[in-house]
């Protein structure tokens, strides 16, 4: 099926937005189905309201997060494309910016590799082991990654988000949404961090496509996803 979400067996399916519901009816799953909730993991983040009036450029030395993947079978791309690409954007970032890198491996890969690049920058790369990614992007002001959901958590903390991918994909939409951009090489990753660090006008402008996105992704205006997902299923099971 489609990354086994569809065809859907149960007689409801749950899902976190509108786009959601794109998808599901795009592979044929029929729109009587599909019941849109949002997420009760972001409830907490959502109603800060951060992703609303978005973080300005930093006071201080400004810090990049660079999330990773795990790569199996099942993805696209491999760990030694990843790698390559990684180190020669850090290697950008260190020439063309005094940013502060950060790291964070994802929790299923060896950090293996996130430490060596450690030991070769040691005074302009960490990298992050707090448990969660909340604590990482407290003090970050943009996120570099490839495809993962670490990307929405940083918009609705109100950072900014730049995909690298070789080929230019965009696997969250955000990008299409004008709430993100992608790179296709370490140099042009560099050159969109750089733009947002350094124009308000930008960051302006993905700051409104981002409150849009996150409505489409995660129906934000509509509530509490915890008390949605409990009262419909309060409801059905009467």
């Amino acid at each position: 099926g489609a990354y086994g979400y569809a065809p859907v067996s149960a007689n409801k399916i749950l899902v976190w937005g509108e786009a959601s519901k794109r998808f599901l009816m795009k592979y044929g799953v029929s729109e009587e189905k599909i019941v849109i909730c949002g997420r009760s993991l972001y409830d907490e983040q959502i109603s800060k309201g951060l992703y609303i009036s978005g973080k300005g450029a930093s006071t201080q030395k400004p810090s990049v997060l660079i999330t990773t993947q795990a790569f199996s079978e099942y993805t696209l791309g491999s760990a030694d494309e990843q790698s390559a690409f990684v180190t020669g954007l850090v290697d950008e970032l260190t020439k063309r910016s005094d940013c502060h890198v950060v790291i964070r491996p994802h929790p299923a890969e060896d950090p293996a590799f996130a430490t060596s690049l450690t030991r070769k920058w040691p005074d302009r790369i960490s990298m992050d082991s707090n448990r969660s990614i909340v604590d990482a992007l407290s003090s970050t002001d943009v996120l570099i990654t490839r495809s993962s959901t670490s990307a929405i958590d940083a918009m609705l903390h109100g950072l900014y988000v730049v995909f690298f991918s070789q080929d230019c994909e965009d696997p969250l939409g955000a990008v299409a949404a004008n709430a993100a951009f992608v790179a296709d090489s370490p140099r042009d990753t560099v050159d969109k961090v750089l733009e947002v660090l350094g124009s308000t006008e930008v960051r302006s402008e993905l700051r409104q496509g981002i409150v849009d996105y996150l409505e489409d992704y995660l129906s934000i205006s509509r509530g509490s996803a915890t008390k949605r997902i409990a009262g419909y299923v309060v409801k059905e099971a009467k």
